[in-house]
Order: C-alpha cells, then sequence, then structure tokens
C-alpha cells in the first residue's frame, strides 16, 4: 500500500484505488482522470468515493528515484514534462492550478505516466486577473515557488503561473539531482544557469528557463 501525501492509494487484485480525503476540488480531479484517456478503465466507486483503475505497475515518484538511484532518464523526463502541463493546463481551463506538490503526491503509472494525483495543493483562481488568494495559513510543498515562499502575512495571492517554477525544479531534480531552492533561498538566474550547464541551448534548458522567469506572468510551459 502506498501512501500520497494524506490520501491512500491501494491495490485489489488488478484494480489501483486512490481515495482522496479533502473533499474540496476532488471531484475535478477525479474528472481529470476519467475524461482524458490518461487511465485504463477509470471509474468511481461510488459507495467508497474511490478512484479506480487498471495498470501493469504503478508507484509514487520518490519510489521510482529511489529505485534508479535518484535520477531519471531523459526520456522519463519528457514524459513527466508532457503529463504534468497537459494537467496544469486542463485544470486551469476550469481556473485551477497547484500551489506546488511534493515527490509523494506524483504517480508513475508504468515508468512513463506522470501525474499529481491529490488535491491537497489545488486551488482556485480569479479568471479575470489570475490569481489564488491565501486566507489561511497554508503548507509549503517541497517544489515550491519564489512566490509561495515569499508569503509571510495573510492575506496573500499567488499568481496561477506560480507552480511553472514547480515543475521547473522538479525537472532539475529528477534530471540533474539538484534541488534549487535549499534553504529556502531563491537562486540566480546565474546560479540556474551553472547548474543547466549540461543541458546548454537544448530544448528541455530553454523550456526550464521559461519556467525559471523572475516575472511569473511571463511563465511559459512551452517545450520547442
Amino acid at each position: 500500500m502506498a501512501y500520497l501525501n494524506k490520501d491512500k492509494m491501494y491495490r485489489v487484485g488488478d484494480i489501483f484505488k486512490l481515495k482522496l480525503n479533502q473533499i474540496n476540488y476532488r471531484n475535478e480531479l477525479y474528472s481529470f482522470f476519467i475524461t482524458n484517456n490518461v487511465l485504463s478503465l477509470p471509474f468511481i466507486d461510488t459507495e467508497t468515493g474511490e478512484l479506480c483503475f487498471h495498470a501493469k505497475n504503478i508507484s509514487c515518484l520518490s519510489i521510482l528515484l529511489k529505485k534508479q538511484k535518484y535520477k531519471l532518464t531523459e526520456k522519463q523526463v519528457l514524459c513527466m514534462i508532457q503529463s504534468l502541463s497537459y494537467q496544469l493546463k486542463w485544470m486551469e481551463n476550469r481556473n485551477l492550478t497547484f500551489l506546488g506538490w511534493n515527490l509523494e503526491d506524483i504517480i508513475v503509472i508504468d515508468d512513463f505516466s506522470f501525474f499529481i494525483a491529490t488535491n491537497h495543493f489545488l486551488r482556485p483562481f480569479d479568471s479575470k486577473n489570475g490569481l489564488i488568494e491565501l486566507f489561511t495559513p497554508t503548507e509549503k510543498p517541497y517544489f515550491s515557488s519564489p512566490e509561495l515562499i515569499n508569503v509571510n502575512k495573510l492575506p496573500a495571492t499567488v499568481y496561477y503561473k506560480s507552480c511553472y517554477y514547480s515543475l521547473g525544479l522538479l525537472v532539475v531534480f529528477c534530471l540533474l539531482g539538484e534541488y534549487l531552492l535549499k534553504g529556502n533561498e531563491v537562486p540566480s538566474k546565474e546560479h540556474i544557469e551553472r547548474i543547466l550547464k549540461p543541458i546548454y541551448l537544448s530544448k528541455l534548458y530553454w523550456f526550464l528557463l521559461r519556467c525559471f522567469d523572475n516575472e511569473v506572468e511571463n511563465r511559459l510551459l512551452i517545450y520547442t
């Protein structure tokens, strides 16, 4: 049995079941998995409120990283970018986004499909100004953003593209084995470019620089 944050995932025969304990936006997250053909034969168990689906193999990203000596292959990283970018964009079309995530929040299906499987950090944003309003103390995920880290009083607001930085952090961590927010200190542009030197001028390099743009409104999820 694997645990994702405060949520629970387990296997019964050849069916995996995911139970989200938080009610807020649970249906929206379930809807993503059911309507987008990213899972095999997904359905909701109406008695338990669990999302059920078929898979040969599934694990948390933290488990996969440990198995692979804490690095993903380039192919896996590209699949992760594609999968998570698609999930983020789908949520954005419904005025929802994530504040960030932890390794345990991401499930990996058959080693190449990556999805956020918790609504713990899922929040709504205003469709007019793109802002997430924070009124109560909020746990800050491991893969966070400068904007969220710098929140030191409430109420506060965070722009919905803030989590693009979180995706960039995750990619660097999984591919290069570097965590860029050590001590909650935001890295300089020069430091980021030094870390990205092994992939300099590649498509992945430019993708990450777009994620790490200092102006949160200018961040983009474009791999080209």
